[in-house]
């Protein structure tokens, strides 16, 4: 309504603040405000759009340094070739960007975006085509389960990965996917907000540092993993986080990123719907899975030893070098 004289794909194409997300016609996007192929369009030294909409013809429309040519040329396809969907290819402008070539992203940043989007999307499948090379499809049926034991590689413990979903009651739809390993690492984590993964973090991770130890500690308590001797050790966060590779994923209608390269997500909402579902998700896969529920806890209570050893170690060579270089205390 806003552009009457203008086609819709001339508008999203060229004009901020239209789309579908911007109408609230679909339901998350891991796009913000539109801008993306606003910027595009007004930067390439060429653009050319074509939209097929399984009617048996194709439409395009060709941009030059962000001036449009012409209006929507509509032509006939041949029988067979009526499938519907979009297609933009562009090249940008040296005139604009000098450096343009610079700004290419690599085989390798296309490939794991497609790989990731895959997980995320059980059952959907994704193409590739680089140049002249082979075409590489990506497609998963087992969701982020799959992701995780990637991740893990040949040292996975286990042969599946602790796999749930949130609680139907939360506005925030959370996956969620852990497995773990034989190695000693604890940031193997990572997050994802409409499918774009945050390297920085956010609410999600932090949803899930809070809420995996509480589970952890709460089954050690429970099932008396605990010796005698050891009751009054105390079990840290970090202890119950050794070995593990986890990912996050959550949808949200109105996500607030860090920066327009999505680097970080700061909704409050999703720490709270994240904490949720690994507390009874987790809960309930530790309780289904006995012989691994019991290597965790006295793997965390390991790591918990190790760290107490490695604190008194370290207390005592501090004083036998202050014994070393006389240091005396003058209080």
């Amino acid at each position: 309504p806003k552009h009457p004289n203008i086609s819709v794909l001339e508008v999203v194409l060229t004009k901020l603040h239209s789309g579908a997300k911007l109408r609230g016609e679909y339901g998350v996007s891991g796009g913000l405000h539109g801008i993306g192929l606003k910027a595009l369009t007004a930067l390439a030294e060429n653009l050319e759009v074509e939209v097929r909409r399984g009617d048996g013809n194709a439409s395009t429309l060709t941009f030059v340094n962000g001036i449009k040519q012409g209006k929507i040329q509509t032509t006939p396809l041949k029988k067979g070739d009526y499938q519907s969907g979009t297609a933009i290819s562009w090249r940008l402008s040296k005139k604009f960007l000098p450096d343009a070539s610079s700004l290419l992203v690599s085989k390798e940043t296309v490939r794991r975006m497609l790989r990731e989007r895959s997980y995320m999307n059980a059952g959907l499948q994704l193409t590739l085509k680089w140049e002249d090379e082979k075409l590489e499809r990506f497609l998963e049926h087992d969701g982020l389960a799959a992701f995780a034991l990637e991740l893990a590689g040949e040292k996975t413990l286990f042969a599946k990965a602790a796999h749930f979903t949130g609680a139907s009651d939360t506005e925030v739809p959370v996956e969620v996917a852990i497995t773990w390993t034989s190695g000693y690492g604890r940031d193997n984590l990572q997050g994802f907000c409409n499918c774009v993964r945050q390297p920085e973090g956010g609410t999600h991770l932090q949803g899930l540092r809070m809420s995996l130890p509480q589970v952890i500690r709460a089954y050690i308590e429970e099932n008396g993993i605990l010796s005698a001797k050891d009751k009054g050790l105390k079990i840290e966060g970090a202890d119950c986080f050794e070995g593990v590779h986890a990912l996050v994923a959550v949808r949200h209608r109105n996500p607030v990123f860090k920066g327009q390269a999505k680097t970080s997500i700061a909704n409050t909402d999703i720490q709270g719907a994240v904490q949720k579902a690994v507390n009874a998700g987790l809960a309930q896969w530790l309780e289904e899975n006995p012989k691994e529920a019991k290597v965790l806890a006295q793997r965390a209570v390991a790591a918990a030893k190790a760290r107490v050893a490695a604190s008194k170690a370290r207390e005592q060579v501090r004083k036998q070098d202050a014994g070393t270089f006389g240091m005396k205390n003058f209080g």
